[in-house]
């Protein structure tokens, strides 16, 4: 899923339920428990650093293949940090039809 697509299921969520809605994650579909939002977060590809030299064409090609490796390696990712069961009274299990496809 991408950001567009979360974007998307959750303007969707919010015209149906409205903007105070809950947000919950559902993990686990075995034994399906579910997890409060605690945060987004992103996390980037490590850049490599260019030195203050001059460097040559061929060094200048090497160091733009080692930062595309890199981030093939370490893409960027958008977390979505879960931050423990809900309070009670509310359940920490989550519904367990919630992986099926026509599940609303």
């Amino acid at each position: 899923m991408t950001i567009n697509d979360l974007i998307d299921a959750l303007t969707d969520a919010r015209y149906e339920l409205g903007g105070d809605a809950h947000v919950r994650i559902g993990h686990q579909p075995s034994w399906p428990l579910c997890e409060v939002v605690d945060a987004v977060r992103v996390l980037a590809a490590e850049e490599v650093e260019m030195p203050p030299e001059e460097l040559s064409p061929e060094e200048e090609a090497e160091r733009a293949e080692q930062m595309l490796d890199d981030q093939r390696r370490n893409p960027r990712v958008c977390w979505i940090v879960a931050g423990g069961h809900p309070p009670p009274p509310e359940s920490p299990y989550a519904p367990e039809g919630l992986w099926d496809r026509d599940w609303r």
